[in-house]
C-alpha cells in the first residue's frame, strides 16, 4: 500500500516536473491573454498572434482611436510566463490582461464633455411653507457621469479586446420620495413651528417657520443606494411621537447664512502710514475685519432645531489685518523706501476717476520676500462693475473708448515706484505712441489684461508694503519696507553725467524721431546700481520705441 502511494506521488511529480521544465520560459498551460491560447508558445509567436488581435480590436472599435492605446506586450508577456509561479500551480486557469498605455486626458475630455451634455441635477422633493400652511413639493433624479466607473470600463474592454465601450451616464435618485416626505409632514411642522432667533451682538435675525420648513428633508432609513453622494445634508434624529429619519439640507442653510454675512462680515483694514522726518508712522490705524463662519453655525442650527432651542448665538470669526502698528517692524517695513509719481494734469473727468479706483486696488497690498508682482493680477477685472468708466484706450492700432481707460496711469507710477527702489523689472512695454500723461517719455508701463502686464520681483529681503495717495494732479506710489544695501540711479546718458536717484527727473535721451511716422521717436534711460561701498555693479537700460501718433486713430 505504502509502496502503492509513493510510486503515486513520484509519478505526479514526474509528470509535474516534466511539464514544468517543458513550458519552461513559455507561457504555462492553463494562462490565456486577453482570452487568447496562447501557452506553450514561443514569444515570438506570442507576440504575433497578440499584434494582430490588438490590431483587428482597435480596427473594429473607431470609438477608441482618440486615446492613443499602445499594448505593451514585452511586459504582458512576461507578466504572463510569471502568473503560474511554481510547479504545483500548475492547470490553474487564468486570463491576464494586455498592459497597455493610454491618453487619459482625452479620456476624462470626453467623459466631461458628456457629463457637461447629459448632467441633470437631483432634486429631492421639499417642504414648502406659505400662507396655507406646510405642502411637499416634488422632486425629480439627476444624471451624471461617474468618472471612476467608466475609466474602469475602459480599462477593463480595452486590456481585454472586448468590444463596445460606451460613456455609461448614471440615474441618480432623490434621497426619499414624496411618499415619505409627505408620512413625515406633521414633525415637519412641528420643528418650523417652534421658530429660530440667530444673535450677533445687537442684531437679531429672526427665522420665520416657512424658512425653517424648507431646511427640513425628513425620509426612510434607508434612501435609494443610486443616491449615494448626499454631501449637502446632515444626518439627525427627529424625536416625536414617531422616530423616524431626518436631514437639514446645509446649503440651503448656508444659503440664508450667506444673507445675513452681507449684514455682518466687514473686510479688515490694514494700517495706513506716513513718512514724516525719516521715521515711519502709522496715520490711520488699522481694523479688524469680521467674517460669518458659514459652517460653524450650519452645524449649531441644526443643533438647535434637534434640541428645540429657539436662539443660536452666531459664529463670527475676527480677521485680524496684515498691517498694523505692531507688525510693522516684524515683516520689515521700517521705512520708505521709494517713491513713485506721475502728473495726470488735463486728464477728462473719466479718467480721473478711474486712476483714483484704480490706485485704491493697490493700497494697502503686501508683497512677500521673493514675490514677483503682477499688476494685472493684483488688478483684477476692470468693467463696470468694479466701478470703471469708459475712457480712451490703445488697443487694436486704433485708440477706443473702453472701461479703465487711464490705467496705464496707475501702472506707469508703479513702474516708477519699483525702479527707485532698485527692484528687477521682469517684464514691462512701453506705449505704443508718446502719451503726454507720461512724461518724462520712456518711464511708462501699459497694461491690458491679461498682457502686457507689468512685472518685478521683490529681491530686498523684507515684505513691502504699497500705499497710494492722490494730490491735486499727481499721483504717488510710495514703497514701505527695508531698503537694499545696493543703490541705483538714472541718468538720459550713458555714462551717467547727472545721475540722479528719481525716474521722474531723468531726460532720456531720444533718437530716430520721425524714423517710424510723424511723431515716432525712441527714447532710452540708462541706470546704474552701486553696492554698499559706491563701486559700480550693473548698467543696464530701458528703451522705448514710439510709434507715431497717427497710426492709431480715434
Amino acid at each position: 500500500m505504502v509502496i502503492a502511494v509513493v510510486f503515486t506521488i513520484s509519478l505526479y511529480l514526474v509528470v509535474v516536473l516534466g511539464v514544468w521544465f517543458a513550458y519552461s520560459g513559455k507561457i504555462r498551460p492553463g494562462v490565456t491573454v486577453a482570452g487568447v491560447q496562447v501557452s506553450g508558445k514561443t514569444d515570438a509567436e506570442v507576440t504575433k498572434i497578440l499584434e494582430d488581435k490588438a490590431a483587428e480590436y482597435l480596427a473594429n472599435e473607431p470609438a477608441l482611436a482618440g486615446y492613443g492605446i499602445k499594448y505593451d506586450l514585452v511586459a504582458t508577456i512576461k507578466e504572463a510566463k510569471g502568473y503560474i509561479r511554481n510547479p504545483f500551480m500548475l492547470g490553474r486557469a487564468a486570463d491576464v490582461p494586455l498592459q497597455f498605455s493610454y491618453d487619459n486626458e482625452a479620456l476624462l475630455k470626453d467623459l466631461a464633455k458628456v457629463e457637461q451634455e447629459q448632467r441633470q441635477a437631483v432634486r429631492n422633493p421639499y417642504i414648502k411653507g406659505g400662507g396655507d400652511g406646510l405642502t411637499v413639493e416634488a422632486g425629480s433624479s439627476g444624471r451624471r457621469v461617474l468618472y471612476g466607473e467608466n475609466v474602469q470600463t475602459f480599462q477593463d474592454l480595452a486590456g481585454n479586446l472586448r468590444p463596445g465601450f460606451v460613456i455609461e451616464v448614471a440615474d441618480i435618485l432623490p434621497v426619499f420620495s414624496e411618499a415619505e416626505l409627505r408620512a413625515n409632514l406633521r414633525v415637519a411642522e412641528g420643528i418650523a413651528a417652534q421658530g429660530l432667533t440667530l444673535n450677533y451682538g445687537t442684531q437679531k435675525f429672526a427665522v420665520d417657520s416657512a424658512t425653517i420648513a424648507s431646511w427640513v428633508r425628513l425620509g426612510s432609513d434607508n434612501p435609494p443606494l443610486a443616491a449615494k453622494f448626499p454631501e449637502s445634508f446632515l444626518a439627525v434624529i427627529i424625536q416625536g411621537s414617531e422616530k423616524t429619519a431626518g436631514f437639514y439640507d446645509s446649503s440651503a442653510i448656508e444659503s440664508y447664512l450667506g444673507e445675513i454675512a452681507k449684514k455682518i462680515d466687514r473686510d479688515p483694514v490694514n494700517a495706513t502710514l506716513t513718512f514724516q522726518d525719516g521715521k515711519i508712522d502709522v496715520f490711520a490705524l488699522s481694523k479688524t475685519g469680521l467674517s460669518l463662519n458659514l459652517s460653524e453655525n450650519v452645524i449649531g442650527i441644526i443643533e438647535a432645531l434637534e434640541t428645540k432651542e429657539t436662539e443660536v448665538a452666531l459664529k463670527v470669526d475676527e480677521i485680524e489685518p496684515e498691517i498694523t502698528k505692531n507688525s510693522l517692524s516684524e515683516l520689515g517695513i521700517v521705512e520708505l523706501i521709494s517713491e513713485g509719481r506721475s502728473n495726470f494734469a488735463g486728464s477728462p473727468a473719466n479718467r480721473r476717476h478711474n486712476i483714483r479706483v484704480g490706485a485704491t486696488k493697490f493700497n494697502g497690498l503686501l508683497i512677500k520676500p521673493g514675490e514677483t508682482f503682477s499688476f494685472t493680477k493684483n488688478l483684477g477685472a476692470v468693467d463696470a462693475s468694479t466701478g470703471y468708466l469708459p475712457e480712451l484706450v490703445i488697443k487694436d492700432n486704433e485708440t477706443v473708448p473702453e472701461y479703465g481707460g487711464g490705467l496705464c496711469q496707475v501702472s506707469s507710477t508703479t513702474f516708477r515706484a519699483a525702479l527707485n527702489a532698485g527692484l528687477p523689472i521682469v517684464a514691462r512695454r512701453a506705449h505704443a505712441y508718446p502719451v503726454t500723461y507720461y512724461k518724462p517719455y520712456g518711464t511708462d508701463a501699459t497694461i491690458y489684461i491679461p498682457n502686457p502686464d507689468l512685472k518685478f520681483t521683490n529681491d530686498t529681503g523684507h515684505h513691502i508694503l504699497i500705499q497710494t495717495r492722490i494730490v491735486g494732479n499727481y499721483l504717488y506710489f510710495d514703497f514701505y519696507g527695508t531698503k537694499k544695501t545696493s543703490t541705483v540711479k538714472f541718468a538720459g546718458n550713458k555714462e551717467g553725467t547727472g545721475a540722479v536717484t528719481r525716474i521722474e527727473d531723468v531726460k532720456p535721451y531720444i533718437y530716430d524721431a520721425g524714423v517710424r511716422g510723424e511723431g515716432s521717436f525712441t527714447a532710452v534711460f540708462w541706470y546704474f546700481v552701486y553696492d554698499a561701498n559706491g563701486k559700480l555693479i550693473k548698467t543696464d537700460d530701458f528703451i522705448s520705441k514710439y510709434d507715431s501718433p497717427l497710426k492709431y486713430p480715434h
